[in-house]
């Protein structure tokens, strides 16, 4: 099953009588979300992104206020984990996301770094 939404039919034969159906199917639209383990840390602070609706084993990349933290693999059900530590930087509110590299899905989360 594809990564993207949509309609996909797939032909399945049959091992003996050799005998091919066509099946249709509806791939429903998944929208990604993105939780963080903590919404407000200081800088070299721990912090763990958890992206969730990606495609299963499909490569997901985090970034922090647009500058990639690393890559991490999408479990079966979709979610991908990555551990990181808050980047030094100016306090305020920052926008961290996660985005499939073969879905092209995209979730973001805000987060406040603290001084």
């Amino acid at each position: 099953i594809p990564y993207a939404y949509g309609e996909r039919t797939y032909t399945f034969t049959g091992g003996t009588s050799n005998a091919s159906v066509p099946v249709t199917v509806m791939v429903a639209d998944r929208t990604a979300y993105l939780l963080l383990g903590t919404y407000y840390a200081r800088a070299g602070e721990g912090q763990n992104l958890m992206a969730h609706q990606f495609g299963a084993g499909e490569q997901v990349e985090f970034s922090f206020a647009g500058t990639v933290l690393g890559r991490s693999n999408a479990d079966m059900n979709g979610t991908a984990h990555f551990g990181t530590t808050v980047p030094a930087g100016d306090a305020g509110s920052k926008v961290i996301s996660a985005r499939g590299m073969t879905s092209g899905n995209t979730a973001t989360a805000e987060f406040v770094q603290a001084q």
